[in-house]
């Protein structure tokens, strides 16, 4: 199939219009769920009895496809928090996995997993779908857990490039999120429903999306049967720059300020 030249911060942009009228609703209204909250932990599973060697495996990076859209959670997350979402690498490479770096992944994972409590976004937030890092008090679901790893890992000198926020299916169909990482001993999987930190492969989900390792607010689709679409993530905006949908709701507030002030001198 032929290949359509792609622009990502192009369409990012014109998407960011329709993008940032759904971030100003985010505040007022509940939209439509892409990832649910779990449940509990698996019956036990325990950090005693989760599996502490590394993954055996070598080579065993999941493929990734086209551009898609983000989930409108993150979206909103992002227009909260923008410089979160901006980083990534030109040139990114899967993290050495050392006993050192696999022991921080097993910490960091722990320490999430058992001290953060489980709750649902209208429990926690009093909406049905927000993005947000979670603490001890307030809690959260899948993937807050997952951003929240995502940032202790960055913090200890995790690259962002190696640090995804994955979305996936579970057996029953809803929706779920995992923190993937990128090693040289393949892709490995982060997640609150059980404290093993498995290989993809051994992970019970159907992969769906995952944040680009090049820019992290550019989704892409996981095909775990197609080959990698790297060469689909051209012409990337520089590292620098703020997320387009970012910068196109703020843009948007801008004019919308400017005609409200415009509509008040005018009226008599």
């Amino acid at each position: 199939m032929a290949q359509r030249p792609n622009r990502p911060h192009a369409r990012a942009a014109r998407l960011g219009a329709i993008l940032a009228l759904i971030g100003f609703a985010f505040h007022t209204a509940a939209p439509t769920a892409l990832v649910t909250g779990t449940t509990s932990h698996m019956p036990g599973d325990t950090p005693h009895t989760a599996r502490r060697e590394p993954p055996a495996e070598s080579g065993a990076w999941l493929p990734v496809g086209r551009q898609v859209m983000p989930p409108p959670g993150y979206i909103a997350f992002c227009l909260r928090n923008p410089t979160d979402c901006m980083g990534g690498s030109d040139h990114p490479a899967p993290m050495h996995l050392s006993p050192e770096r696999w022991q921080e992944l097993n910490d960091v994972n722990d320490f999430v997993n058992e001290s953060i409590p489980e709750r649902d976004d209208f429990s926690a937030h009093g909406r049905r779908e927000y993005w947000a890092y979670p603490d001890a008090e307030r809690g959260g679901d899948c993937e807050d857990f997952a951003l929240l790893k995502q940032r202790l890992l960055a913090r200890r000198g995790w690259p962002l490039s190696a640090l995804s926020v994955a979305v996936v299916r579970q057996w029953n169909g809803r929706g779920h999120a995992v923190l993937m990482v990128a090693t040289d001993r393949g892709d490995i999987v982060l997640d609150n429903m059980t404290w093993k930190i498995l290989p993809w492969r051994q992970a019970p989900y159907e992969w769906v999306m995952r944040q680009s390792h090049r820019r992290p607010y550019i989704w892409v689709a996981l095909d775990p049967n197609g080959d990698d679409g790297k060469a689909f993530l051209a012409n990337l905006p520089p590292l620098d720059a703020e997320p387009p949908f970012v910068a196109a709701a703020r843009r948007f507030r801008q004019i919308t300020a400017s005609l409200a002030d415009t509509r008040t001198a005018a009226t008599p």
